[in-house]
């Protein structure tokens, strides 16, 4: 019969047991034998895979437990939640979870945030035998601060995204786990392509274990698994628009790698109603990047971009990719640096961004001066994303200007929030002919924190059919708002004089 592998039970933990724990934290030696010849992967790493590029997967997660050692993985799913497997939380006390990070030992990455946890919630159907209902939510002491390294991930809800992870799509799995049964961990976050398995063949490698809660993902041949090292972290497919979902909770399984012995994965698709019960609502296509997929995986074919209009190039460095050169002003309360590459999420294109708000109580714009040309029709094209915590919509805000007008706002709150960049045509005919200072403006309130994300703003005259659907026509409402906080702005530059 093979053991199931328990994590650390006090009454083990005794000078041998100690010291196999110095050596090797999560050595197999907390065995209980159980029915069913299964093997629970606590803490399941992957083998046959390769390590991944540094911050490809921002929302991987590392669970630590009270001694602060790592024993298992995680998926950030919003700032301030992480879900695991239910596993991972019973018989242990969660203490911190560790974002951002690629190497398992480097501490001192500049990238990662460790964040206490204060509310662990199991599921309360989760059988720790059978390992039914296995997945439990992780409540953050504070929230995350997203960046390039850190930025939560959205999750498969059924009937929608059946598709996305039917049998024979490619899935990925990460983790920091075994790279061979019984192995060593690895140092650095790996990665793996394993198919999703059909149903039937799942139940019939394991006979009388598989629950509609559960779903495998593998090789009959094996050589591609998770194994000890991360149980609770992610199984993701692609989402059909460049980015990817979270589809299932790594499990358990027989071994690693074997001949037909399947991973076993928690089927996120059936707790979509639970979460959002326990969590609140939010989004629930959560703003990702686009990791490289692994060698050998065929991604999901890239959308073909529509063809941008004639661009007139008056607006100096709209691209953002020259930095902070001076063609745009920044200014922000709390002396944050606007345009920049450390963002929460990949570029529209390039490297660089604005990024307005992203912090409590903030108030940001970037602008320049831009002479206008005299023309029939008009049009400013930029493109945005904006990330938010805000329940409420209206409280954080976010506003096109020229000069003191308002020509258009947006309400950044959770409902809000974008699944990919969106582009924004507006209509400034009304303004042609004269100077303008065209200002990009954000206003967060005193808790949580919204973000807007600009990139790869333009002038043109003329728009294709598609773009002629969907523009936005300039308000043109005199703002005294606008001047109050410009004001409000050069504030802190007046005080450091």
């Amino acid at each position: 019969m093979v053991p199931i592998r328990r994590l650390y039970r006090a009454a083990l933990i005794i000078g041998v047991i100690a010291f196999s724990l110095y050596v090797n934290p999560l050595a197999t030696l907390f065995a209980q034998e159980t029915p069913g010849d299964i093997r629970r992967l606590d803490t399941p790493g992957i083998v046959g895979g390769h390590t991944v590029n540094r911050g490809a997967y921002p929302w991987q997660v590392m669970l630590l437990n009270h001694w602060g050692n790592f024993y298992c993985g995680g998926t950030l799913i919003a700032v301030d939640w992480v879900l695991t497997a239910g596993h991972c939380t019973y018989d242990v006390t969660v203490s911190q979870v560790v974002l951002g990070a690629h190497s398992r030992m480097d501490s001192g990455e500049s990238s990662r945030q460790t964040i206490a946890v204060d509310r662990v919630i199991r599921h309360p159907q989760y059988d720790d035998r059978s390992l039914n209902h296995d997945i439990a939510l992780l409540h953050l002491s504070r929230p995350a601060v997203l960046t390039r390294w850190v930025a939560p991930l959205a999750f498969v809800i059924a009937p929608a995204d059946d598709a996305l992870w039917s049998p024979a799509t490619a899935a990925v799995i990460t983790g920091w786990g075994a790279t061979e049964e019984d192995g060593m961990f690895a140092t650095d976050l790996q990665e793996v392509s394993v198919p999703i398995v059909e149903q039937a063949h799942c139940e019939d490698a394991y006979p009388g274990a598989i629950t509609d809660s559960m779903f495998c993902a593998g090789y009959p041949a094996g050589g591609k698994d998770a194994c000890q090292g991360d149980s609770g972290g992610p199984l993701i497919v692609a989402n059909g628009q460049g980015g990817w979902k979270l589809a299932g909770i790594i499990s358990w399984g027989s071994g690693c790698a074997q001949p037909d012995s399947y991973g076993i994965y928690t089927k996120v698709a059936n707790y979509h109603e639970w979460i959002v019960t326990q969590t609140g609502p939010f989004p629930t296509s959560t703003v990702t990047p686009t990791p490289t997929p692994p060698t050998g995986q065929t991604g999901s074919p890239t959308p073909t971009a529509t063809p941008t209009p004639q661009e007139l190039g008056i607006v100096q460095n709209g691209s953002f990719e020259a930095g902070s050169d001076g063609a745009w002003r920044e200014r922000s309360i709390r002396h944050s640096t606007l345009i920049q590459s450390d963002l929460p999420i990949s570029p529209h294109a390039g490297h660089y961004a604005a990024l307005l708000g992203n912090a409590d109580q903030e108030t940001s714009r970037i602008y320049q001066r831009v002479k206008l040309p005299a023309a029939a029709h008009l049009y400013l094209v930029f493109h945005y994303q904006v990330l938010s915590t805000e329940g409420t919509c209206g409280r954080d805000k976010a506003r096109l200007y020229l000069n003191s007008q308002r020509a258009f706002e947006w309400s950044l709150c959770r409902t809000n929030t974008t699944t990919s960049w969106e582009e924004a045509v507006v209509d400034i005919t009304r303004y042609a002919n004269t100077r303008q200072q065209l200002q990009f403006f954000a206003k967060t309130s005193r808790r949580d924190p919204s973000s807007w994300l600009i990139d790869d703003v333009y002038l043109t005259t003329a728009l294709d059919e598609q773009r002629a659907g969907h523009v936005l026509e300039a308000a043109g409402i005199e703002d005294r708002e606008a001047e109050e906080d410009i004001e409000l702005l050069y504030l802190p530059l007046i005080l450091q004089k």
